[in-house]
């Protein structure tokens, strides 16, 4: 389910590319989806799994060495304004100043393919975002219950 979802984000992405303009109203809303980088690195770890037989990095290192060596990748994550030199900017959560808590070697069950995979560290005002397809702000119960599932 998850490779269904990242391929239609991915195709998304690549139409905006194609029409080319940087006026294109699409392009534009992409770029405005994917402004965090809670999204950035949601989107970038679920294109690595797209790649890799929807299981997802063992690591952060093997993640960013993906996001700056492979060339569809490199095609891809331009998309969301990166560059394999921006990529490394992209683990730290704007709202907390925290690296994130990311959940590593996620495989694809087929049973809903929305995981939670990315997470504030500390958050804002007792809550913190969780990334799914779309991101959710929780307390605390919910956050541990999504980190540890």
């Amino acid at each position: 389910m998850i490779r269904f979802v990242a391929l239609g984000l991915i195709g998304g992405m690549l139409l905006a590319l194609s029409l080319g303009c940087s006026d294109d109203p699409l392009k534009k809303q992409v770029l405005r989806d994917y402004k965090s980088n809670l999204r950035k690195v949601h989107f970038c770890y679920t294109t690595y799994m797209v790649r890799h037989g929807d299981v997802g990095p063992e690591n952060k290192e093997q993640l960013i060495d993906y996001l700056k060596t492979d060339p569809t990748a490199i095609h891809i994550i331009k998309q969301v304004g990166l560059t394999p030199d921006t990529v490394d900017d992209i683990f730290v959560s704007e709202r907390d100043g925290e690296p994130f808590v990311i959940r590593y070697g996620v495989v694809d069950r087929e049973d809903g393919g929305d995981y939670p995979i990315v997470f504030e560290a500390k958050g804002q005002d007792g809550l913190r975002l969780v990334a799914f397809q779309d991101p959710k702000e929780c307390g605390e119960q919910e956050y541990n219950d999504y980190l540890e599932n």
